[in-house]
């Protein structure tokens, strides 16, 4: 193992009903090769013959923003970054990520053994844009490995798709399998992230899904399927790729896969609650839905059924029924990442368009200005691609404005104006970047108010704003660096 903290975990109880391990596999983002439909075929054929291992695919799993922590954060924790203590990188006052309530750890006072493995360091969920871990984050933790294999593959120019002669996954499955075995008797908790084959590109990703349904198929094969509980998920659908230009692509980013696999005897004891889950599947859900699943499978015995309004309630277990007319409006997922919304196509010469696409430009650049030693060149108009526009109901509260430059926290007012949300996906130069905006426009005021937090940049940029990559994370994605 890569490393570990001294353990203090009580053998598994005899009730194995109330000690079922969690397993939660992701891989980062969907790609050209393997969208959300094509992974569910793939999944239904790996299972096949193995119909005691059923599984559960969520259809209106939303995400809550762009990127990865908007996703991970709520999942792992039940709160939204801007709630949590600043973790920042750029916030010399911030405090490490060891401060947010972790779900493992509530795992761990539980007397599972915990684990958490993330490969591509340089890209690192908690170390990219925040501070990362000052101690190791669960008993078993892989960072130490792949950081050093980070350090060979730079030194001695290999691919870092292989580590001596196995593919980079291999080694990675091959470690929760280790770990599975080497605490059979334990209770279990292990959170797996792998990014090396989708980060960049897609063309690897094959070897990725072969291996994955291989190493499903043997695991269902051995003893530990009967109590284990795997989550098999997306982060986030493409960003990045000719796919994500078009209307599917668009849902696809939004919509990622999340699948439960429950052993059978699971599926008896707790019948109940799986034929509540199973008419969670349609309904709108997001990552803090997952969040409070993961608590429930804490304790299941402790589940209470009491009729709640659970409309307004952002986070809900699984194993409770959400409302069929839940909204994203009810969560306060804001229309640029709901996909529940009709939006309407507008023509790309309305002046009305070529006003708000100026806006988001000039919103951009004033954003780069704030950036030390101009180092980000101002961005030009070049091109529209396409325009869809939205007009939300009397009874949605309007977005108003953003209150940090990180975009993370929206403000709303109560005026029940008649707003016009336009998406307007364009392209600038000298960056060549292809964004999808949404800014909302107000027919009283005559204005538009845009919210960095609601710009997706749909192609990639690379290297391209190395020179702010850890100073000004947040603008990355808009940043050409002067050369």
């Amino acid at each position: 193992m890569a490393s570990y903290r001294t353990l203090k975990v009580a053998a598994s109880e005899k009730n194995m009903f109330l000690n079922f391990d969690l397993q939660l596999c992701i891989r980062e983002g969907l790609n050209e090769t393997m969208s959300y439909t094509t992974l569910h075929i793939i999944f239904n054929i790996a299972m096949s013959g193995y119909e005691f291992l059923k599984k559960y695919t969520l259809s209106g799993y939303n995400i809550l923003g762009d990127g990865t922590p908007q996703q991970l954060i709520p999942m792992l924790t039940g709160f939204k970054e801007i709630e949590l203590p600043s973790t920042l990188y750029r916030d010399h006052n911030s405090s490490f990520v060891d401060i947010y309530p972790f779900i493992w750890n509530k795992y761990h006072q539980q007397g599972y053994v915990t684990g958490y493995a993330e490969d591509r360091v340089e890209y690192g969920t908690w170390t990219l844009r925040l501070k990362g871990f000052e101690k190791t984050p669960t008993d078993h933790y892989l960072l130490p490995f792949y950081r050093m294999e980070s350090t060979k593959s730079l030194l001695y120019k290999y691919d870092a798709h292989c580590i001596r002669n196995q593919t980079s996954f291999d080694v990675f499955l091959s470690y929760i399998k280790q770990f599975w075995l080497s605490y059979s008797e334990n209770k279990k908790f292990f959170f797996a992230f792998f990014k090396q084959y989708t980060h960049d590109g897609y063309t690897a990703s094959s070897i990725l899904d072969l291996s994955l349904l291989k190493f499903l198929k043997n695991f269902n094969q051995t003893d530990d399927y009967r109590k284990t509980i795997i989550i098999l998920m997306t982060d986030h659908g493409a960003r990045f790729s000719a796919v994500r230009q078009t209307p599917q692509g668009k849902l696809e980013e939004r919509l990622p896969f999340m699948s439960f696999i429950f052993p059978k005897l699971f599926q008896i004891k707790y019948s109940k609650e799986i034929k509540i889950l199973q008419k969670n599947i349609y309904r709108l859900t997001t990552p803090f839905d997952i969040h409070s699943t993961l608590l429930s499978l804490i304790n299941m015995n402790q589940m209470h059924y009491t009729m709640k309004n659970y409309t307004k309630q952002r986070n809900i277990s699984l194993f409770h029924l959400i409302p069929a007319q839940r909204t994203c409006d009810d969560l306060n997922l804001e229309p640029h990442w709901c996909s529940c919304l009709q939006w309407t196509n507008l023509n790309i010469n309305d002046t009305k368009v070529k006003q708000a696409t100026n806006h988001i430009i000039n919103y951009i650049n004033k954003q780069l200005l704030s950036v030390k030693n101009i180092l980000c060149q101002q961005l030009q108009f070049y091109s529209i691609h396409n325009v869809q526009i939205y007009q939300p109901n009397k009874a949605l509260l309007t977005f108003s404005s953003s209150s940090d430059i990180d975009g993370r926290i929206p403000t709303y007012d109560d005026k029940k104006t008649d707003i016009i949300f336009y998406q307007i996906t364009f392209e600038t130069q000298p960056n060549r970047a292809i964004y999808e905006a949404t800014t909302q426009y107000s027919n009283r005021s005559n204005d538009f108010n845009t919210d960095l937090n609601h710009i997706s940049r749909i192609n990639a940029y690379k290297s391209s704003a190395s020179c702010i990559e850890k100073s000004y994370s947040h603008l990355r994605k808009f940043c050409h660096c002067i050369k």
